[in-house]
């Protein structure tokens, strides 16, 4: 077998070597050497999930939302356009204006859902006070005070997202990008 056959996403290769081999047993030689070549898979404690990551699907952001802020999972909506890895967090309004949204996970100036939002698309948080004359500046308590959050809620999903072993056994197989 070629070293370019036996690289790549061997994963999915040998799904294909599988089933052809069903059909032509020629092919078990291909199931053969690709059984040869598989990684072992890593175990949860071996992998960064951090929020933001492309390979954890938009499903298990929005299982996270909802069980942080003590919600339906039907009134989280998560999006994510892997062309231009962007992510969007939508709640409905009952969820939007809850004490764990507002207070205890967020800050007065940004929801927890916004803190979420930032850090799934690699952005820090930054408060500004808007002046009479149009110009702004940093509000440097507000801006600690809402990166404080964002760093516990980036530390709470790392910890989140291995507690359930069916997620994390699921997650563990995902190919990483």
């Amino acid at each position: 077998m070629g070293d370019r056959y036996l690289s790549g996403n061997v994963r999915a290769k040998l799904v294909t070597a599988q089933n052809a081999a069903q059909s032509d047993p020629a092919y078990r030689r291909n199931v053969e050497a690709l059984e040869a070549v598989q990684p072992k898979d890593l175990e949860p404690s071996e992998i960064e999930a951090r929020l933001g990551s492309s390979w954890i699907p938009p499903s298990d952001i929005g299982d996270f939302v909802a069980e942080l802020l003590d919600v339906s999972r039907a009134s989280v909506r998560i999006g994510y356009a892997p062309v231009i890895a962007t992510w969007t967090v939508e709640l409905d309004p009952h969820a939007k204006y809850v004490v764990k949204n507002t207070t205890t996970h967020g800050t007065a100036r940004f929801r927890a859902s916004e803190l979420i939002e930032q850090s799934l698309n690699g952005r820090t948080p930054t408060a500004y006070d808007e002046h009479e004359d149009g110009s702004r500046t940093v509000n440097q308590p507000e801006t600690v005070a809402a990166r404080e959050k964002q760093q516990q809620l980036k530390n709470r999903f790392r910890d989140w997202i291995w507690e359930d072993r069916g997620r994390a056994e699921r997650l563990a197989r995902e190919p990483r990008r």
